[in-house]
């Protein structure tokens, strides 16, 4: 009797162990590579940063994406710790303090593709900047310029992850962030005034979200346009589940001015925006013992391959928002008007979406389903719940002006593609609106996620 209990335990046992591997419970092992430690001014405390590599299937990832920050106090004792996730980190610089509280390291992440983080010694809270910046070697001048494409912000402070990316234009942050232009990157921390810039837009973006309402807020990645005097900025987006269609000044003085500067208005739910397929958050909660993830794009496939809408200006005071439709490699996309906005708030629709058949890829172009500018005058726009913007305009223009993105928890937002260098922006055409960036995505990472598992959504 005594070894059929035993029998029974030892059963019960397994079957335990079993559902906690099955739902992940299970540990993985790692392997942690440290930097030395680097004393603070003062001599008060020392920061050690660790890179994280997972152990699979018995060997460790090429890449790591996982950090652990240590401040470490005059005796020996780590007093506070921040667990960060990168894109990826390919190389790690030493530490450099500012002063005896605040000091920042930087990463590179892939080629143009680098990150830095600024981190408070005191709270352990934590700033992180991912960019790409292409360099370019000027003949004419025997000078090197640099184009800023991508600019991804992650706030950590206490159980709180913010990640915000960003619609960069001529080498700086435009939206949601207004930043100045990104300084010379040479491995070095970038001085902590651009630090104290980024925390100020960031303030003025919580700010927005806080005055708006708004929960969920993603950019519709390349659906951006620019006016010919660049005084304004166009792009569409999700907000709270809805489309809207945003514009924003690029001249204002400070991140607070142009975030009251800007004006939304919500759009028909037939504008089938890519954002609105994905699971998108504000504020992420994330335990500072744990690891934190964001999770990454997951962007679909199939109809959306062969069209897109976007936005661009019809003359300096009008935007228009457009259903761009790839018809045939042969053919240059053609482009249907479907709505126009002006700066002074008001909304007009003046056309239908083509449908596209999901089944034989063909657009169903008729007059049901796609109507005259003079025939679609009168729609009506869609009603708006309180949180974003009431219907129609200028009223709800004057109410709600300003916009903002968070990433895309994972954009974002996720804000998130683990290597940054394809999250650049483009307005170009293109046949398909991710091909491109999948492809380059998998290239990129094809070693590690042989061996790697994906993030795991917070």
């Amino acid at each position: 009797m005594t070894s059929r209990h035993t029998l029974v335990k030892l059963f019960i046992v397994a079957m335990v162990i079993g559902v906690f591997s099955a739902s992940g419970w299970a540990q993985i092992r790692t392997l942690t590579e440290s930097t030395k430690p680097v004393v603070s001014p003062d001599g008060s405390r020392s920061i050690i940063v660790d890179r994280i590599y997972r152990i699979i299937d018995g060997e460790p990832e090429r890449y790591p994406s996982r950090m652990l920050v240590r401040i470490i106090d005059a005796g020996g004792t780590s007093t506070r710790q921040r667990r960060l996730e990168a894109s990826q980190i390919r190389l790690l610089n030493s530490p450099r303090w500012f002063d005896p509280r605040w000091v920042a390291f930087t990463y590179n992440i892939s080629k143009n593709a680098n990150g830095v983080v600024y981190v408070d010694a005191l709270t352990a809270d934590a700033l992180q900047i991912e960019f790409v910046a292409l360099r370019r070697h000027m003949a004419a001048t025997d000078s090197i310029e640099t184009e800023l494409t991508s600019l991804d912000v992650t706030e950590y402070t206490g159980k709180n992850v913010t990640r915000v990316s960003n619609i960069t234009r001529r080498n700086r942050a435009v939206f949601p962030l207004l930043l100045r232009p990104i300084p010379p990157y040479d491995t070095s921390p970038f001085p902590l005034v651009f630090a104290e810039q980024i925390k100020a837009a960031l303030k003025a973006y919580h700010d927005f979200l806080a005055k708006r309402g708004y929960h969920l807020f993603s950019i519709e990645e390349a659906s951006e346009s620019f006016d010919k005097e660049e005084k304004h900025m166009a792009a569409l987006a999700c907000i709270d589940g809805r489309p809207h269609l945003l514009i924003s000044p690029l001249e204002a003085e400070t991140p607070a001015a142009a975030m009251e500067q800007v004006k939304t208005a919500a759009l028909m739910p037939d504008i089938k925006l890519i954002c609105l397929e994905s699971v998108t958050t504000a504020t992420h909660s994330a335990d500072e013992n744990s690891s934190s993830t964001l999770p990454e794009d997951t962007e679909p496939a199939g109809h959306f391959g062969e069209y897109r809408f976007r936005t661009s200006w019809k003359d300096e005071t009008t935007v228009l928002v457009e259903q761009e439709i790839f018809e045939s490699e042969e053919q240059e996309p053609r482009r249907v008007p479907l709505y126009t906005f002006t700066l002074d708030g008001k909304l007009e629709r003046i056309g239908n979406p083509v449908i596209i058949d999901e089944n034989t890829s063909e657009t169903l172009d008729n007059d049901t389903l796609s109507t005259s500018a003079q025939n679609m005058g009168s729609d009506p726009l869609p009603e708006v719940s309180d949180k974003t913007s009431t219907p129609p305009l200028p009223a709800h223009v004057a109410a709600d002006t300003s916009v903002s993105v968070t990433h895309k928890v994972h954009s974002t937002p996720a804000p998130v593609t683990k290597n940054a260098q394809t999250k650049k922006r483009s307005s170009e055409p293109t046949k398909s609106r991710y091909s491109a960036k999948l492809q380059s995505a998998q290239q990129e990472k094809s070693s590690t996620k042989a061996r790697t598992s994906h993030r795991s959504s917070r």
